[in-house]
């Protein structure tokens, strides 16, 4: 049986290319069907906003210029295609780097894929269903919006709100995922980790105090399990053996 050869650059430009293509033909698929479907993912996104009492009427919500709805379908669209299609995009680039990475370490980036799409999905839930609605219920109270004065939110910019927390949420919550991989290929220790233990608290809480509302709750709200998760992280290292003594 033949050795395996390296691929000669031109055919690496030519697997990038195709990766690449199949990628932004995923996005555009995937953001045309959130074009279609953009009445019922507006209805999901502005759900939070539904126990904001208005002064106006029944409507929470409002568009400000001629252009906002197009603009707003627009870029919730292509956002939602992004996010639709990020396992596309994963898939291409594990299917790129594969061919160069031993067996062990195949095994590593395979787990550490499905652990980070895991926790995509259970970070954009517990944002969703938890700290954001704590975050508007609290930066809509009365010692924020005084009594007698109407409420009127923009469209765009809320939405946009939204999709930056999450986002923010999403990138915080692949942390650990991070930390696991640099451990796994020896470019950090367990112990490192517990050293900077009391550091990455600290680090965290202040993180927190910066995505969510000046609150106790919210705060801890999203501190709690990223602390969690990083010592987790660490116990799961030490279970595989990863990251040394």
């Amino acid at each position: 049986m033949k050795a395996d050869l390296p691929m000669p650059i031109l055919d690496h430009l030519a697997e990038l290319r195709r990766r690449l293509l199949w990628s932004i033909v995923a996005l555009v698929v995937a953001s045309v069907v959130a074009f279609a479907l953009y009445e019922v993912i507006v209805r999901f996104l502005l759900r939070p906003f539904e126990g904001i009492d208005s002064a106006m009427d029944n409507n929470t919500v409002y568009v400000t210029t001629v252009i906002e709805g197009f603009s707003t379908r627009l870029r919730v669209s292509i956002l939602c295609g992004l996010i639709a299609s990020i396992p596309i995009h994963l898939g291409n680039l594990v299917l790129f780097i594969f061919p160069g990475l031993t067996g062990r370490e195949r095994r590593i980036v395979s787990g550490a894929l499905i652990a980070g799409l895991l926790l995509v999905v259970g970070s954009a839930t517990f944002g969703y269903s938890a700290v954001i609605p704590i975050s508007i219920r609290f930066l809509m109270t009365s010692r924020f919006v005084p009594q007698g004065v109407g409420i009127i939110l923009s469209l765009q910019r809320n939405v946009a709100y939204l999709f930056q927390f999450l986002l923010a949420t999403l990138i915080v919550f692949e942390i650990p995922i991070v930390l696991a991989l640099l451990m796994a290929f020896g470019v950090v220790s367990r112990r490192t980790l517990l050293r900077a233990s009391r550091y990455v608290i600290v680090g965290i809480v202040a993180l927190s105090a910066v995505l969510t509302p000046p609150d106790l709750i919210s705060q801890v709200t999203l501190a709690a399990p990223l602390i969690a998760l990083y010592f987790l992280t660490i116990a799961v290292a030490w279970l595989f053996r990863f990251g040394g003594e």
